[in-house]
């Protein structure tokens, strides 16, 4: 799992902490941990703790990574502001474990290109997600 905190910088070169987005990378190719997560938890929608490597070693599921490092980053964030929003975002793989976080934080998400998570969330989790994406249509006026 890939992922990076990011802050605004105010004039004074210091970090705003009103808003902190978390950024999820997609897949690389050439990461076994990355093709095990999509096809484990986007495929099978198996988001246990651990799963097996190819060659047999446990590796932890991204689901639980990306959940770890926002709790993270929300504990380290809200030290310096109770206010703070975070939302998350990202793009292929990236963007279905953002929008898993997302989801189980109750953070704002916004990405590209995700891959289908529907069998990694609840039924009332996706009826959330539906609502929330019909109604963030744009009509022109």
């Amino acid at each position: 799992m890939q992922a990076m905190a990011v802050a605004p910088v105010d004039k004074n070169g210091e970090a705003d902490y009103s808003e902190v987005v978390i950024a999820y990378a997609g897949t690389n190719s050439k990461n076994v941990a990355d093709l095990v997560t999509d096809g484990k938890m986007i495929g099978l929608g198996d988001t246990e703790a651990y799963g097996f490597h190819p060659n047999r070693m446990m590796i932890p599921a991204q689901s639980a990574t990306t959940l770890d490092f926002a709790k993270q980053v929300e504990k380290e964030v809200k030290r310096k502001n109770l206010n703070v929003v975070i939302t998350t975002t990202g793009h292929s793989l990236g963007q279905s474990l953002a929008m898993y976080v997302g989801l189980k934080q109750g953070y704002a998400n916004v990405g590209y290109n995700d891959l289908d998570i529907h069998k990694m969330i609840s039924d009332k989790e996706i009826k959330y997600v539906k609502i929330i994406r019909i109604n963030s249509i744009m009509i022109p006026v």
